[in-house]
């Protein structure tokens, strides 16, 4: 079966501390064709012990986590499975946060809140583009 970014089914884990977040997303993933969720976790360290069971293709990190941070945990995860699309949520502000997560290894940074946002942010990772705002982008390329 081919999913709507042209690939098979893609297994997504989701890594966030709020209960009510991580079911909306995972929600989400469910209810989108070629997506399926295989797995969650509250906590980056729990998120290492569950993923190689898993086998994710796409990780959502929330950055800000109890104990490890977001960011932390995609530096440890780009560098365990590099091919591994890794995208970075959060509430913070991007200027501050959004270099970070790329510059770890996220393929994307993605503010909280707007759900439309990351199904486009997957869309663009899963097919091998950078997914970032404007602003970020900007930012990233220095001019700003």
């Amino acid at each position: 079966m081919k999913s709507p970014i042209g690939e098979d089914i893609t297994n997504v884990f989701i890594v966030e501390d709020h209960n009510l977040v991580r079911r909306a997303m995972g929600q989400m993933i469910q209810r989108t064709p070629g997506l399926s969720l295989c797995g969650e976790a509250a906590t980056a360290e729990a998120a290492l012990a569950k993923i190689p069971a898993c086998k994710p293709q796409l990780v959502l990190i929330d950055i800000s986590l109890p104990g490890m941070n977001g960011i932390d945990l995609i530096r440890v995860l780009h560098e365990k499975y590099p091919s591994m699309l890794l995208l970075a949520l959060s509430g913070h502000d991007e200027s501050v946060y959004g270099a970070l997560a790329i510059h770890a290894g996220a393929r994307g940074y993605v503010m909280k809140g707007k759900r439309e946002k990351v199904m486009e942010a997957i869309r663009h990772i899963s097919n091998d583009h950078i997914y970032v705002s404007d602003k970020l982008r900007a930012i990233l390329d220095g001019t700003v």
